[in-house]
């Protein structure tokens, strides 16, 4: 239970079924991939949090669609991605026009989401089994002095429950208010977890980059966010 409501969790690896109840959540098989797999439980539910990468399913935005068809009394999230923005050097906000050619996995699932849905446009996502940059520990890190576009997982889930409590819809850009730059990220993130610094070669500077804008929700709802730091994640 997790502020009175009851949690269904899904997975497609039956070994994780264990893990899922002992976290308090009733766990289903379920895949985006098997349209024969509808589970009756979900039914029942008054919300739907659709959180799976693209790169998990073989048609994501079929997958999506499918799912708001077959569960059309229940209100859906749908846990997107500012990847979802062209790679243009601008501040963006929800309205930044979209290019059809960029992307058509996430343009095509927010497509099959309901006027009455959400839709999340989620930063980079990080948080305690995800640290910036230790993927590239003692490795060669790219472009270290570009701006980031980050979110903390508990920012996301805060959110997630403000906005169901306000019973909101529409779409709506989560990322942390602070850009710093690859390399305050990482050099920052090896110092507090102990990591070999990734590889990052002197000061160049970078052309303007995108830049995800996340206060809508700020604004509309007075959202604040707990991590404004990507340096201090």
């Amino acid at each position: 239970m997790a502020d009175g409501h009851t949690l269904y969790g899904t997975t497609t690896r039956p070994a994780r079924l264990d893990e899922l109840r002992t976290a308090g959540i009733f766990p289903l098989l379920f895949s985006l991939d098997d349209f024969a797999d509808d589970s009756s439980e979900l039914a029942s539910c008054q919300w739907i949090i659709i959180a799976v990468p693209p790169s998990q399913c073989r048609d994501y935005a079929a997958g999506v669609l499918h799912v708001r068809r077959v569960f059309p009394q229940s209100r859906q999230i749908l846990i997107s991605s500012t990847g979802i923005y062209p790679e243009h050097p601008a501040d963006m906000d929800e309205t930044y026009p979209l290019d059809p050619a960029h992307r058509p996995d996430f343009q095509g699932a927010e497509t099959a989401m309901h006027p009455e849905d959400l839709i999340l446009r989620c930063a980079g996502l990080f948080g305690p089994e995800r640290i910036a940059g230790k993927s590239f520990a003692g490795r060669a890190a790219p472009e270290p002095d570009r701006p980031v576009n980050h979110v903390h997982l508990e920012d996301v889930i805060g959110a997630v429950r403000l906005l169901m409590q306000h019973n909101a819809s529409g779409i709506f850009n989560l990322c942390a208010p602070l850009h710093p730059t690859r390399r305050e990220v990482y050099t920052a993130n090896a110092a507090r977890y102990g990591f070999a610094l990734p590889l990052m070669p002197p000061f160049s500077s970078v052309e303007k980059s995108k830049r995800i804008l996340g206060d809508t929700i700020s604004k509309r709802f007075g959202f604040s966010y707990l991590r404004n730091n990507p340096a201090d994640f």
